[in-house]
């Protein structure tokens, strides 16, 4: 479960969006909507990452010592093309 406070930024298809919660993140990233290679960021932080990449750091499971759950692993979109 993310911390209340945490909220993030994305670009999908040259387009700035947010900011959504944690938990809508995954969930953009589950429906297709956000895919691997998308850039995010959390608010406060002027550095964008790929999606496939994002940590919610604040996760209540980090504090306890183990690896924080990451965006699902989805396809990039060449990976999708040449199905």
């Amino acid at each position: 479960m993310a911390a209340a406070g945490s909220r993030w930024f994305f670009i999908r298809e040259g387009t700035q969006s947010g900011p959504v919660t944690w938990a809508q993140l995954q969930a953009l990233a589950r429906s297709g909507r956000l895919r691997a290679n998308d850039p995010v960021r959390r608010e406060g932080s002027e550095m964008w990452q790929p999606a496939k990449s994002a940590r919610d750091v604040d996760d209540v499971v980090a504090q306890a010592g183990q690896m924080p759950p990451s965006l699902p692993a989805l396809p990039t979109a060449s990976a999708v093309h040449d199905r």
